[in-house]
């Protein structure tokens, strides 16, 4: 079954990645884990996002870090060619084979407009795109994913 993306991502992942607990204990605010993630590291998400000109950056430090979550990965303050978020969790939680959602369905009028979401083992990540050239934004998302899951 595929999670949803979305404003709601991060309580859904701590359903799934806490054993269907979503406490207060379970979540620090701007605290992830760290340490090992497997079998996609965080690293491989970065560098795939750079090589295709995503200014992304892991962090076990942002806002929407969470204890069950090892790594966010995103482009937080270098969002001219669209937001990148990504959340690697220490674990597998979705199958070993890349699901690549190039149109999937605006979550609320809030967040409209151009997505494009991922998920691979332990890896999840959505595109908005900016106004400006959202195709190219998600066909460099799309290149990037291929090359979290290929490499």
């Amino acid at each position: 079954m595929k999670l949803g993306l979305g404003c709601g991502v991060l309580g859904v992942m701590l359903l799934a990645a806490c054993g269907g607990t979503d406490s207060a204990s379970d979540r620090s605010e701007g605290s992830c884990r760290g340490g090992a993630a497997h079998p996609v590291p965080a690293q491989r998400v970065v560098k795939a996002f750079r090589a295709n000109g995503f200014a992304v950056r892991a962090s076990v430090t942002d806002q929407d870090c969470a204890r069950s979550i090892a790594y966010i990965v995103n482009n937080r303050g270098e969002k001219k060619d669209g937001t990148v978020s990504c959340w690697v969790s220490p674990h597998a939680i979705y199958k070993p084979v890349l699901d690549l959602n190039l149109h999937p369905p605006a979550y609320s009028p809030i967040a409209g407009g151009r997505k494009a979401e991922l998920s691979i083992s332990n890896v999840e990540c959505v595109l908005h795109a900016t106004d400006t050239n959202p195709e190219a934004q998600v066909k460099r998302f799309a290149l990037a994913a291929h090359q979290i899951a290929f490499a």
